[in-house]
């Protein structure tokens, strides 16, 4: 099962009451992504993470930008395989459709 965690501040953390939801498969009919379920803290403290972070992203160069933007798709490619079999399991769509 694939689990979806909170990420706030480049830290993977459990939501403020701890409660969680899964996603399930249409075609199976079996529990296939458990995610946390945030709440109004959560959400606050993610984008006081984001706005103490954005003046030092600010003063980043855009050749430096460039880079960090290029890696992150980089991974996202590497995922793909990834990502096409949770949207298959919490969709039922069919992998053809992804390609």
């Amino acid at each position: 099962m694939n689990n979806v965690e909170l990420l706030i501040n480049g830290k993977s953390i459990a939501p403020a009451h701890g409660r969680s939801f899964h996603r399930v498969d249409p075609v199976k009919n079996c529990p296939t992504t458990r995610a946390v379920a945030a709440e109004i803290s959560d959400v606050q403290a993610a984008v006081s993470a984001a706005a103490d972070s954005f003046p030092m992203w600010a003063a980043v160069g855009p050749g430096k930008r460039r880079d960090v933007l290029l890696r992150a798709a980089e991974k996202l490619v590497a995922y793909k395989g990834k990502f096409i079999e949770c949207t298959i399991s919490e969709t039922g769509v069919a992998p053809d459709f992804h390609q």
